[in-house]
């Protein structure tokens, strides 16, 4: 995931934009190949010289020179777990495209990362307002609607592993323009992990306090199970 500041140093982000009448397929594009086509470094981990204490730090006391870590959550799986991260977005003729790399937090310290996309449906234009938020197995939407693109995984030798796709089945968006550079709001869904044999149940909970502006993110559509940009 990319560094908290753009550079250097870790950061973690959220939203992203696809459109279309989706229905559950098994033909459907898998997920890390929607996000890299949004963001071909969505997906980057923190390199192996940050180690976790000093990523929980940041989660605690913020980023320095930078301050609060700009987005922050709550992930409940059994427990809940504490996120940090950063946002991002940008805007195209057809609308929003936004993204969020995240840290995931334990009890017990443990790390887990979450890279997420909002992908726009076809007949969503918004770039700022409320949506719903679906998973790809929804068969109908109505209104604004964005649909939940995510991978949860480990890092290895400074490399993001996907092991688990987030199933969003229900979920809202709101998002406010701050200016050119900057915007803000909230993400809440429900859902469950895919990839292992028990499925777990999970509910994410985000105060989007601050996305950047990113002009290297992509928009694309979301159509009939097709990513088009």
């Amino acid at each position: 995931m990319k560094c908290l500041n753009h550079s250097a140093v870790v950061v973690l982000s959220a939203a992203l934009v696809l459109g279309g009448e989706t229905q559950a397929s098994d033909e459907r594009p898998p997920a890390d190949f929607l996000l890299e086509m949004i963001d071909p470094s969505l997906c980057m981990v923190p390199p192996d010289e940050i180690s976790d204490a000093e990523l929980i730090a940041m989660m605690e006391d913020g980023i320095p020179d930078l301050g609060p870590v700009p987005v922050s959550g709550i992930w409940q799986q059994n427990d809940a777990w504490q996120v940090g991260g950063s946002g991002s977005f940008n805007t195209g003729s057809n609308g929003l495209v936004a993204s969020a790399e995240l840290v995931l937090r334990s009890a017990d310290d443990r790390l887990r990362f979450l890279c997420l996309g909002l992908a726009r449906h076809v007949d969503t234009h918004m770039t700022e307002g409320q949506a719903d938020l679906v998973g790809p197995e929804v068969a109908t939407v109505s209104g604004d609607t964005f649909m939940v693109v995510a991978l949860v995984g480990d890092r290895h030798d400074g490399a993001f592993v996907a092991e688990q796709e987030l199933i969003t089945e229900q979920g809202a968006l709101r998002l406010t323009r701050v200016d050119e550079e900057a915007m803000t709001g909230t993400l809440t869904l429900e859902g469950r992990l895919a990839g292992q044999a028990s499925e777990e149940a999970v509910r994410l909970d985000l105060d989007l306090t601050e996305l950047w502006h990113f002009e290297g993110m992509r928009v694309v559509d979301w159509d009939h199970d097709l990513a088009v940009e």
